[in-house]
């Protein structure tokens, strides 16, 4: 369903598919992607983190991972272009998790 989705572009299915961040599903999905898509995947997911969505960024990032832990080669051979755009992935998380620390340091 996710080849096909990103085969005609279909944005509608591609958040639906997105919105199911089950491990063992994803993982699967993403492994069994052929090479073809892998860009477009990596393309859909620097979207998603775009959004204004803050659920929808989220999921991204959990897609993120799976995609560069099964095709992290693919990824740099078929968007070399987009992979600065990995510092706007930085930028999510350091905004998430910027204060992580003071919520570690507190006792109660």
């Amino acid at each position: 369903m996710l080849q096909q989705a990103l085969q005609s572009d279909d944005t509608e299915q591609l958040v639906w598919i997105m919105e199911k961040t089950e491990q063992p599903l994803l993982t699967h999905t993403v492994r069994a992607l052929k090479p073809q898509y892998v860009g477009k995947l990596f393309q859909q997911i620097l979207f998603a983190f775009q959004s204004e969505r803050s659920d929808l960024q989220e999921n991204a990032l959990v897609w993120l991972r799976s995609l560069l832990e099964e095709h992290w080669p693919s990824v740099v051979q078929s968007s070399p272009a987009d992979i600065s755009k990995l510092f706007q992935v930085q930028a999510f998380i350091k905004k998430k998790t910027h204060n992580i620390n003071r919520f570690l340091h507190l006792k109660g």
